[in-house]
């Protein structure tokens, strides 16, 4: 048998980045923290490219760029600049 251990963080991480399996299939793009939406980089339609950011997200006077893992299409955005996000909910919708 053939096992591959993996860490809680990287479960974590995989939880919020939506991994996918599938090549057409939906990913949701989850806040990894609770925080103000300080910047939308993307907009519905785009093509971006893996490592790319979405969002610029404020928490705890601190900047974090959410970003993707893999090349993909925004389908949907469920925030705007101004915005107060918790963890886990909804930032985009990804193909």
């Amino acid at each position: 048998m053939k096992f591959n251990a993996v860490s809680d963080r990287d479960l974590l991480l995989k939880s919020f980045a939506g991994e996918r399996s599938g090549h057409h299939r939906l990913a949701e793009i989850k806040a990894p923290m609770p925080g103000l939406v300080v910047k939308v980089l993307v907009k519905k339609g785009d093509n971006i490219k893996g490592g790319e950011s979405l969002v610029i997200l404020e928490a705890m006077k601190m900047e974090n760029e959410i970003r993707v893992s893999y090349d993909s299409e925004v389908i949907d955005l469920f925030v705007s600049e101004g915005d107060v996000v918790e963890k886990g909910q909804v930032i985009a919708a990804l193909s």
